[in-house]
């Protein structure tokens, strides 16, 4: 069983949480809005388990793992896409020491 979120709108929260449905977006440093919502979940605890657990089921969606995969399959498309490799040889190239944060192509990448 999870528990309804409540988030301010000055945050990440709006693009991750669905006002209304798995929680509520207040305004940023407004007591009364957060109380409020607080309240009407008090006076709807049908209401506040379904969104506690509407709210359980969204947070499984964003794991480490999945972040992780996620982003690996994104560096790999664009690497790909650009003509520089894959994901595979990314993993496997050591830094460049003369440019710091930049890591060399193998030669079966370099241009032709």
């Amino acid at each position: 069983m999870g528990v309804p979120i409540i988030a301010s709108s000055q945050s990440a929260a709006p693009d991750l949480i669905s006002d209304g449905h798995d929680g509520f977006i207040v305004p940023p440093r407004n007591a009364n809005a957060i109380a409020e919502r607080l309240h009407a979940l008090y006076r709807e605890p049908e209401q506040s388990a379904e969104m506690g657990q509407r709210a359980s089921f969204r947070v499984r969606e964003f794991s480490w793992r999945r972040y992780e995969t996620t982003l690996a399959t994104r560096v790999s498309e664009t690497l790909a896409f650009a003509g520089k490799g894959t994901c595979a040889s990314f993993s496997q190239a050591k830094p460049e020491p003369s440019l710091p944060g930049v890591l060399p192509r193998t030669p079966e990448e370099e241009p032709a």
